[in-house]
């Protein structure tokens, strides 16, 4: 049985003819009415927690196991506020705004939190953290499934003149691309905002439909580099993003607007998921002919232990299978893995028919060793003056927009950014801590190596771990 029926004169449909599924569903949610009846469903104390906040939030006292969160009247905003509330009790555990469409009753949540979270179960329950079981390495046939399930969005299509020049980083997730780009927003010729996510699609209608409402709020980056380009404020920002989704505006042309009001500032885009599919990097030739790459990689066993802290398997698994794919069959781990070596791949090759003079590569080792001679290197390839506000990640949250996009919202990209006192050497070994043996692949090594990431560990299968 339907949860509600509503009468419209119109359904929304895109300049193709294709169902805009995802805006029906944002325009309707909200005047869905809650079901005539709670429904009941068994909860551990761990599910009565979820119940006890998810009611506090909505003003909803009361709810059972089984109760929607979103046919309770929860918005997107209150999800947010829900996973908010949840994380206070264990700061370290990084909780998304997905997690709750992913689970929206208090015992599918509670299912959630025991498969994915533990540290943050024991720190609720007061209990210990069981040892996770061993993660086996990925295999041949680990990547067949992972190749197999990736699906490819429709990259634009030029259809105008090319567009200005523009920089692009190019990087897997956790190689530091975050502190690069705010370092490089210090520099007045640049203008570098937040992930973008527009070079994987066609248009802005597609682009939306691909990430849905369960992650929409990755998709903040435009509208938070709108309030930086324009001086607007959020709720103007986000009302003329939506009105160019529901117009399917293409993205060559969102580029070419937003680098008309940033003029003649350089365009910084940022966003790692490019990397993923060769079409992607060969649309964004097509549109930027004169573009600037800027290859930034990281030791694989440093961007592992990064995304497997920051829990990045919830939001990456979706970006690669699209808004139906399967559930991820991967530990965090492996899935690591497989992205660092399926972006590294991707992107060496596209960059083997690029001029010399339009890419740089740069190690984030490097980096953070000795920032001056990278940001040279940047300004040199960017035929810009050097400026010493490059050196420092510190500065106007506005003009570098590591701030959210509204008050106490989190900071689009990474999520510990401000957790960093500033740039430290330390975090490209953090990982020696936590990994003690070799694990990667031979096709992760042979890539790693390629790059200039040969440093092994020795087996620590004699080493005496014990707690104080």
């Amino acid at each position: 049985m339907p949860a509600a029926v509503h009468v419209v004169d119109a359904l929304p449909y895109s300049p193709s003819g294709k169902l805009l599924r995802s805006l029906l569903a944002e325009r309707f949610a909200a005047k869905t009415a809650a079901p005539a009846g709670s429904v009941a469903a068994p909860l551990t104390p761990l599910g009565d927690w979820v119940a006890a906040i998810w009611s506090q939030v909505l003003g909803h006292p009361g709810l059972l196991g089984g109760d929607d969160f979103f046919l309770h009247g929860g918005t997107s905003l209150q999800a947010a506020q829900a996973v908010a509330l949840m994380q206070e009790c264990a700061p370290d555990a990084l909780l998304y705004v997905s997690s709750v469409y992913d689970g929206p009753t208090p015992a599918t949540y509670e299912r959630f939190l025991r498969d994915r979270h533990p540290d943050l179960c024991a720190a609720i329950l007061r209990d210990r953290v069981l040892t996770p079981a061993p993660v086996t390495p990925v295999t041949e046939d680990t990547l067949r499934v992972f190749n197999a399930a990736l699906r490819c969005p429709a990259p634009p299509v030029r259809t105008g003149p090319p567009n200005d020049r523009a920089a692009f980083i190019l990087s897997a997730p956790r190689s530091g691309s975050t502190l690069l780009r705010v370092m490089m927003a210090g520099h007045p010729a640049l203008f570098a905002p937040p992930e973008l996510y527009l070079l994987s699609h066609r248009d802005l209608a597609t682009r939306q439909s691909w990430f849905g409402r369960a992650h929409a709020s990755q998709l903040e980056g435009l509208p938070r580099c709108l309030m930086a380009a324009t001086g607007m404020d959020a709720d103007a920002a986000v009302a003329a993003v939506s009105a160019a989704e529901a117009a399917a505006h293409p993205v060559g042309e969102v580029y070419r607007e937003i680098q008309a009001l940033v003029s003649p500032r350089i365009l910084v885009d940022k966003t790692p998921f490019y990397g993923v599919h060769p079409e992607t990097l060969a649309a964004t030739e097509a549109l930027f002919p004169d573009a600037i790459y800027i290859h930034l990689t990281r030791h694989p066993y440093g961007v592992i232990r990064s995304f497997e802290k920051a829990r990045l398997d919830q939001l990456w698994w979706p970006r690669l299978t699209g808004p139906s794919g399967p559930p991820s069959p991967f530990h965090p781990r492996q899935l690591a893995e497989m992205l660092w070596t399926q972006i590294a791949t991707t992107t060496s090759a596209f960059l083997q028919g690029i001029p010399v003079h339009r890419q740089l590569h740069l190690r984030y080792e490097s980096l953070v060793a000795d920032p001056q001679t990278a940001m040279e290197d940047i300004c040199r390839i960017l035929d810009i003056a050097f400026n010493p506000n490059l050196l420092s990640p510190k500065g106007s949250e506005a003009q570098r927009m590591t701030d959210g996009l509204r008050d106490g919202s989190r900071m689009i990209g990474d999520p510990n950014f401000h957790r960093h006192t500033g740039l430290s050497q330390s975090s490209a070994e953090a990982w020696r801590a936590d990994i003690t043996s070799d694990f990667l692949s031979d096709r992760t090594w042979a890539e790693a190596i390629r790059l200039g990431h040969a440093e092994r560990i020795d087996d620590a299968g004699d080493r005496l771990c014990f707690e104080l």
